[in-house]
């Protein structure tokens, strides 16, 4: 004998056809190119009329943070998709990670200058990052679950400070015997709406 229901026959299996279906489009917007959703800062910078080995401007990087003598981060070098995941070419960059924060630092010739750029954002788990693709209600539900803190904020901040310094510093060392000096203005990053997530 069966229990009677509260909703009508159609109901569940309709409900359960809804959520495979932002389920699959969740893993689609994923693989098809997955950007942070909390993304606290970008800094970029075109050195015209130069060129540098790119291993070397990272490893002049990694000295320069190693002398502020921080705790518990790591540095890795990684390879990253230049647009849709497994189909595009990779680009290299230097990692280097704080909890939950990570500094990709990207460097590389471009015509006949060297560019250098990064990027602070935050490392989400899996499954909070295919919540967050859910269309309409994702950033939401994972606002509710892992909010945005002034204290996320202020770690961010600092963490960024130091960075930023040690990467002006490894391209001030590089180019010194050029008589570059870079500007206030091109030594300020650009900061994001943090309390509002992408």
């Amino acid at each position: 004998m069966h229990e009677p229901s509260f909703f009508p026959s159609w109901v569940v299996p309709t409900l359960q056809v809804i959520v495979a279906f932002l389920f699959i489009i969740a893993l689609i917007r994923m693989f098809g190119g997955w950007k942070p959703s909390i993304v606290y800062g970008h800094w970029d910078l075109l050195i015209p009329s130069f060129d540098y080995s790119v291993g070397d401007f990272y490893f002049k990087v990694h000295e320069a943070l190693k002398s502020h003598d921080l705790q518990d981060v790591d540095f890795e070098e990684i390879y990253l998709y230049e647009s849709t995941r497994f189909f595009s070419p990779q680009r290299n960059y230097y990692r280097v990670m704080w909890r939950e924060k990570v500094f990709d630092i990207c460097a590389a010739p471009y015509a006949d200058g060297f560019f250098v750029s990064w990027w602070l954002f935050e490392k989400e788990p899996f499954w909070l990052r295919l919540l967050s693709k859910i269309p309409g209600i994702g950033p939401w539900l994972v606002s509710l679950i892992k909010p945005v803190t002034y204290y996320k904020i202020d770690t961010a901040r600092m963490f960024q400070a130091y960075l930023q310094h040690s990467v002006v510093a490894a391209i001030e060392e590089i180019t010194a015997t050029k008589g570059v000096r870079l500007t206030e203005a091109q030594k300020t990053p650009t900061s994001y709406d943090i309390l509002k997530r992408k």
